[in-house]
């Protein structure tokens, strides 16, 4: 055991050195050639991560630590460069890696004819890498430089097709709104060092309940908060959350990598990580449930109004994430039954959201990239794979049992209802309304895209996606499907939970992990419940997009007033936003630049010219006359003597 968890530093390895690879010698390849690299790569940390899982499995190796080598050794500040492999390192690489590889296959279909595959493949291996780096660090500063990378990464893919000005622009947007969390993450770290000397994860996570006490019991909930800003930024909650959407400018692979896979889990795998952190500031566990269960709502309610297919789908990430962080926020209150139905859910919605994406990407690829879902329909027969795999994602993010979303979605919901705080119990509730509308938007695209006449521009002729597509949407449908009750079994949570049990810190004198949630009559309600909200957003969406017919439906809306164009708009965030921030900022900026360009640099070319022309005027008295010399000292000393004379003498 102990030789597998000393290599385990070449599973983020293998992906960054094809990554390099492929930067020297990309263009050197022929088409599939590099995605197949890629691929291979990151399918061998996917095996070495089953070996990790395997060796934490042995008791004595349950947390297993190393330091390769000391990166900052100055004075008393000393930070090493190391991994961590434990229970939630292993759930992470299995997501990142499993989950990265069946991306990285099915973007070898879908890149085909790309004239720059060998250098989207790069950025897909260094995106894969960089979050392996996040998940298996040791101590906060390697966390942030993952944290980092990955937001770059995001950058470069993102704007991948950067000749196109909408998508730079939204590579552009999601930058600077990762730039503010990560400034929150950043100044949590600067407390944490400041009252620990260390950035290192065991001895913060051992000392904090004694150090943050008493008289800085204040600074644990600065801690949280600011971790919290950071969270916000990576993982879309209020108000951060305006990049995601846009991040579906990017090519479908890299927004099912971003959603599922990757960046928008860094969030909250950061509150799992800091669990004890977050448990000794009641102020931030509220906080962070009530932004939570928000974002879960407000992103569910945009969701609906939205056409484009992969913009459902990113809207429909907000609010899964939202729920996380809610479950996440209610952990933090001293059970661990949150952490690890967040947790939970970090995994099952991998599996049924790379899904969706994916099949999106296979019916864009159909509709010659067309995103339009006005513009589909009648897609089941053209594409029975698509067709099949999506439904299956579609019924597990809904919640219908006994899909993998069903699971882990009732595991937050009784929760927070079991947390027995008013604002617990005001989260489940929004969090039944949630998974209505969640139910009631996914069967919208459905009817949309796969059902009704066809839509189509003259000239389209959707076809089914090559293998390396398909495949990957079989797996993933089969771990949607299987997901949820393979973890869930016998008890709520209970296999989950007994893995994740070494994660969790000590606070007054309790393990956070607590027990695993009973399968009581209480859970029995709270699952029914939920299972009727889902169904019944399913007959909404039957009824209102396939059942109703197109006047009848505008008829319907005209009735609500002004709030369909709202929701279409998307609560008008976007407009407030380039009010409030965007236009002030530009203004600002103009102005300083006028002030710069008016002010200081004349004031400064000004001094430049003036003291130009001084010694253009100084110069002439340099003629080089030996007489003209001889002349002003002659001259001069007459003038000492005429005024030392009129002193009264010498």
């Amino acid at each position: 055991m102990d030789a597998v968890l000393e290599n385990a530093w070449l599973i983020p390895l293998l992906p960054l050195m094809t990554a390099g690879l492929l930067a020297l010698f990309g263009k050197f390849l022929k088409e599939p050639l590099a995605g197949w690299i890629a691929f291979l790569s990151v399918g061998a940390s996917f095996l070495l991560s089953v070996a990790a899982w395997i060796g934490v499995t042995d008791e004595e190796h349950e947390t297993f630590t190393k330091k390769v080598f000391d990166w900052i050794p100055a004075g008393g500040f000393d930070i090493s460069l190391g991994y961590r492999v434990d229970p939630l390192t292993v759930v992470m690489l299995f997501l990142i890696t499993g989950v990265g590889a069946l991306i990285h296959l099915y973007a070898i279909g879908y890149m085909h004819g790309d004239p720059n595959l060998s250098r989207f493949f790069f950025f897909l291996n260094l995106f894969v890498g960089s979050m392996l780096i996040l998940v298996m660090a040791n101590n906060f500063l390697v966390l942030f430089i993952g944290w980092e990378l990955v937001g770059a990464c995001s950058y470069l893919l993102i704007g991948f097709w950067y000749t196109d000005m909408q998508k730079s622009v939204a590579a552009k947007k999601a930058f600077v709104t990762n730039r503010v969390g990560d400034f929150g993450l950043l100044a949590g770290m600067m407390f944490l060092f400041s009252y620990f000397g260390t950035l290192d994860f065991d001895t913060i996570f051992r000392t904090a309940p004694s150090v943050l006490s008493g008289d800085n019991a204040w600074v644990a909930t600065a801690v949280a908060l600011l971790l919290f800003v950071g969270v916000a930024g990576k993982s879309a909650q209020i108000p951060l959350f305006v990049w995601l959407p846009d991040a579906m400018a990017g090519p479908t692979p890299v927004s099912a990598l971003i959603h599922a896979a990757t960046m928008v889990t860094a969030g909250v795998y950061l509150i799992v990580r800091s669990n004890v952190l977050f448990a000794l500031s009641d102020i931030a566990s509220i906080v962070v449930v009530l932004v939570g269960i928000g974002t879960a709502l407000f992103a569910a309610l945009i969701a609906i109004g939205q056409y484009n297919i992969k913009k459902v789908l990113a809207y429909s990430t907000v609010s899964q994430l939202g729920y996380m962080v809610a479950a996440a926020g209610i952990g933090a209150r001293g059970d661990a039954s949150g952490y690890v139905a967040a947790q939970f859910h970090v995994l099952t919605h991998g599996f049924f959201k790379a899904l969706l994406f994916l099949c999106a990407g296979a019916v864009i690829h159909a509709m010659h990239d067309e995103e339009d879902m006005r513009k589909m329909g009648g897609l089941a027969k053209k594409l029975p794979v698509t067709y099949a795999t999506y439904t299956v994602g579609l019924l597990a993010i809904s919640g219908i049992p006994p899909f993998a979303g069903f699971f882990s979605k009732d595991a937050i919901l009784a929760a927070l209802f079991e947390s027995g705080e008013w604002w617990g119990q005001l989260a489940w509730a929004i969090g039944l309304v949630t998974a209505f509308l969640t139910a009631a938007y996914m069967f919208r695209q459905w009817f949309m895209v796969f059902h009704g006449p066809p839509r189509w521009d003259a000239g389209v002729t959707p076809h089914e996606a090559p293998l390396t597509m398909t495949a990957p949407l079989v797996i993933l449908a089969a771990f949607s499907f299987t997901g949820g009750f393979a973890l869930d079994v016998p008890e709520l949570n209970s296999l989950l939970h007994d893995w994740l049990h070494p994660v969790f810190g000590v606070v007054g004198g309790e393990n956070l992990a607590g027990a695993a949630v009973e399968f009581d009559g209480t859970v029995m309600a709270l699952m029914l419940g939920s299972v009727v909200a889902a169904v019944s957003g399913v007959g909404a969406g039957w009824f209102f997009w396939h059942r109703t017919s197109g006047e009848d439906r505008a008829t319907m809306l005209e009735k609500l007033g002004p709030l369909p164009r709202v929701v279409r708009e998307k609560f008008y965030v976007d407009q407030t936003v380039e009010k409030v921030v965007q236009k002030p900022g530009y203004a600002l900026t103009g102005a300083l630049a006028t002030a710069d360009q008016e002010g200081i640099d004349r004031v400064v070319m000004g001094l430049g010219g003036g003291t130009k022309r001084v010694g253009e005027w100084l110069r002439k008295g340099q003629s080089g006359y030996v007489r003209a010399y001889a002349s002003v000292i002659a001259i001069s000393v007459g003038l000492l003597a005429g005024y030392a004379f009129a002193r009264g003498g010498f």
